[in-house]
């Protein structure tokens, strides 16, 4: 896990929220947790993490 890079930790919260079916956060599903983790790197991470988030929650919800 990257505290700068995002996209990992978005595409695991992404996946999860697609594969159980529910409905599509429009922040990504960033929360507390990841708000801590942009201290270091705010922009970075947050665009990294709403990409992963994007992509994870698209391969979700074909099953992938």
């Amino acid at each position: 896990m990257s505290y700068t890079n995002g996209y990992d930790d978005g595409y695991k919260k992404g996946k999860e929220d697609g594969k159980a079916g529910r409905a599509k956060s429009g922040t990504g599903g960033f929360g507390i947790a990841e708000i801590l983790r942009t201290i270091v790197s705010p922009e970075t991470y947050l665009n990294t993490f709403t990409e992963g988030y994007n992509q994870g929650y698209t391969d979700g919800k074909a099953g992938k």
